[in-house]
């Protein structure tokens, strides 16, 4: 090939591709060039193939690592480290704080945790950032409906292309939930033993006191100085018996007779008695569900039970109030089927339920109510061991007992006995019933296409209980309290056929929220939910008359024909 030049051979390609070359004679030596020229444009079109085969790779790369990025199970988040300014984070931790993801992106890193822990957050990121290594504590994320996610902190320094932390958290909130339950659960087996052992030593010595008191006594003749003394000493003796006796049944090592009770039959029988120990300021009523519920207990425990918790409702009531004592019986059919889970095996138990409209109790000081000793009364006037005594019976008996309170409001207890032979006793109908109406007939369908908005403040409770709607074919709104719902609604315009909501909530109740939505006209049906029984929450005041009632823990089952039903009655 002759050397034509750069421009000779461009020219020349020019020429080609409009069709002139060849028309007139070429220099010698052309055809030879254009065959080099056309080899080297083939090598550069491969070469531009190979060069976009692998920036397609790469980009599919990128796509892999940002789709794997996305979908991690941990919570990721890049932070400008001179900033301290979320750069990016992936959609698991914009779900889990239920914000979007980008109103996260900019804010200030610290602003991301529950108020509390604000300042060590800022403190630990910004050693970090400075390159300083040093273990940050488990922290709490605020959430967007309420609540705190606690999470375990992983901290990488990147220097490029800017200098940035990469940040993983590890949602430890479930596991620290486990842990607290597992060491309530061993201080009150270990404060079981303990009390069971002393209180076996002490009535070994109360036993002498009593008895060289009581021998005493009859040696005196009638009359001697020393008699009424003597009579002191014996009932300090019997009273300190009759707590040692307490202790026992706490820490479950009484000796019981345990005989198959027909527990509603039980409590009419002890109905006058317990009404003697309430004044009549306080109103007192006793529902007893139809059929059989017999459970396998002692009689005189399952007394002692309700004898301690009508007389505990009774102090908290301190005047005007209502208590209410309910029978029924219930069916569990499975651990997940429980809302909150109780540790309740599957099977059939009677439920026996006292309900009161006093004080109530912080969250705090229902962590401590089986504790024994542990009581809110004055010094003198209670022991401690009412609600202690009442978990060691129930749970010897091989039930559960749980507390649901709130203050300002009343407490509820429900005690779960296993039911006794087998017996196949039907629950009452899903222990949801109408606080009025009740003669209204049920719904058998479990499906619908319904739109439902779910208001729970509890979010484990309102996750379960969206799912729950979701696989039975409703579309669902859900809301962490009734403030977000009424703006929720509103912002999205129309109605909802149905409302489900808790009665209890921050900001802004079940009750107040239904109101308004009956002024706006955006609720077709209302579904209450609540820890209280139903007559302790429709004589709390409020609900109306024409509302359906659904009372935790329920099963997926009762929750579905509750809706069903509650959709009827709104039509």
């Amino acid at each position: 090939m002759t050397a034509l030049g750069l421009d000779a051979a461009l020219d020349l390609l020019m020429r080609i591709a409009a069709g002139e070359a060849g028309a007139r004679g070429e220099p010698a030596g052309a055809e030879p060039m254009i065959d080099a020229i056309v080899v080297g444009l083939n090598m550069l079109a491969e070469d531009l193939e190979h060069e976009r085969a692998r920036r397609a790779v790469a980009e599919a790369l990128l796509q892999d690592e940002h789709d794997a990025y996305d979908a991690s199970p941990a919570l990721l988040c890049s932070v400008d480290a001179t900033t301290l300014r979320l750069v990016k984070c992936n959609a698991t931790l914009a779900a889990a704080l239920g914000v979007p993801r980008e109103q996260l992106v900019g804010r200030v890193l610290a602003e991301l945790f529950v108020e509390a822990d604000r300042l060590a957050a800022a403190r630990a990121f910004a050693a970090a950032a400075r390159g300083e290594t040093a273990a940050i504590p488990e922290l709490g994320l605020a959430r967007a409906g309420g609540g705190d996610l606690r999470v375990s902190t992983s901290v990488s320094w990147s220097p490029s292309p800017t200098p940035r932390l990469r940040v993983v958290w590890r949602d430890v909130t479930h596991e620290r939930r486990l842990e607290a339950q597992l060491l309530h659960a061993q201080k009150m087996q270990a404060v079981g033993r303990l009390s069971g052992g002393v209180a076996h030593d002490f009535n070994n010595i109360l036993a002498v006191i009593l008895a060289s008191a009581t021998l005493a006594r009859r040696r005196l003749a009638p009359g001697h100085a020393l008699i009424p003394d003597l009579a002191i000493v014996e009932e300090a003796a019997r009273r300190g018996a009759a707590l040692t006796g307490q202790l026992l049944a706490f820490s479950r090592q009484q000796v019981v007779s345990p005989v198959a009770v027909e527990v509603g039959a039980h409590v009419r029988d002890v109905d006058r008695m317990l009404r003697r120990l309430i004044p009549e300021s306080i109103e007192f009523a006793l529902e007893v569900a139809a059929g059989e519920q017999v459970a396998f207990i002692d009689p005189s425990q399952l007394t002692q039970v309700l004898i301690n918790l009508v007389v505990n409702a009774r102090d908290a009531v301190a005047g005007e109030g209502r208590i209410t004592v309910e029978v029924a019986s219930v069916d569990v059919g499975g651990a997940a089927d429980v809302v909150p889970a109780l540790d309740l095996a599957p099977g059939g138990y009677v439920l026996c339920t006292v309900s009161d409209t006093g004080h109530g109790m912080s969250k705090e000081v229902q962590a401590q109510v089986f504790e024994p000793f542990f009581t809110t009364k004055p010094v003198g006037e209670g022991t401690g061991l009412g609600l202690s005594v009442c978990y060691g019976i129930v749970r010897q008996a091989g039930g559960h007992i749980h507390v649901y309170s709130a203050v300002g409001v009343g407490t509820t207890v429900k005690v779960y006995l296993p039911r006794h032979g087998g017996a196949s006793v039907a629950a009452p109908a899903a222990e949801a019933v109408t606080v009025a109406g009740a003669g209204t007939a049920r719904a058998t369908a479990s499906h619908g296409t319904e739109t439902v908005l779910c208001v729970e403040d509890d979010d484990t409770l309102r996750r379960l209980t969206a799912s729950v709607l979701e696989h039975a074919g409703y579309r669902v709104l859900v809301a962490g309290d009734g403030a977000e719902a009424l703006a929720s609604l509103r912002a999205r315009g129309g109605s909802v056929d149905l409302v489900i909501t808790d009665v209890v909530m921050p900001r802004m109740s079940g009750r107040e929220l239904v109101e308004v939505l009956r002024a706006e006209g955006r609720a077709r049906a209302v579904l209450f939910l609540s820890g209280y029984t139903a007559s302790a929450v429709a004589h709390g005041g409020g609900l109306g008359d024409e509302v359906e009632f659904l009372s935790k823990p329920f099963t997926p089952d009762e929750l579905l024909r509750a809706v069903r039903d509650a959709i009827a009655r709104g039509r």
